[in-house]
């Protein structure tokens, strides 16, 4: 009698008893080299703990690095007497003004110490961003004005 794929019945399950043995005989080597990979691994760590022991602890693995530290140039902060100047500025101007604006009006000379001290008043919630104009056709910079009530000398 002929089965439907042209070999014989018993051909058959003799062909997949010998896949099932095959099978088994792989699962049987990998759990073989599993075992061995952990009994490597027991080996190794006695092995750290007897050098450890000897030794002393291994040194620390780098964990993240320390925040670097700021130069002086950049911790200084702002006077009093330029956020006041910052502040009256503002209180003049009828359009909001750019941190360059704002620098020149002042007579700071410098654009930091007029971009920390309208930080400091955002932070005093004196002065608010206002919003972005374009600059040379294409960079935007932020532009900045009195916090309403703020220009009464609050």
């Amino acid at each position: 009698m002929e089965s439907a794929n042209g070999g014989t019945p018993n051909h058959f399950t003799r062909l997949v008893d010998e896949l099932r043995a095959e099978i088994a005989s792989e699962r049987a080597a990998r759990s073989s080299a599993e075992q061995l990979v952990a009994d490597s691994r027991m080996r190794e760590r006695r092995l750290t703990k007897a050098l450890e022991a000897l030794e002393g602890p291994a040194p620390a693995k780098s964990g993240p690095k320390p925040p670097k530290q700021r130069s002086e140039y950049n911790r200084w902060s702002v006077s009093e007497a330029r956020i006041a100047e910052a502040l009256a500025v503002l209180r003049a101007a009828s359009e909001p003004m750019t941190i360059p604006q704002i620098a020149m009006a002042m007579g700071a000379g410098s654009r930091e110490t007029a971009n920390k001290a309208v930080y400091a008043l955002r932070e005093r919630d004196q002065a608010r961003l206002v919003g972005k104009v374009k600059v040379n056709g294409r960079m935007q910079v932020n532009t900045y004005a009195l916090m309403p009530g703020a220009g009464n000398g609050a």
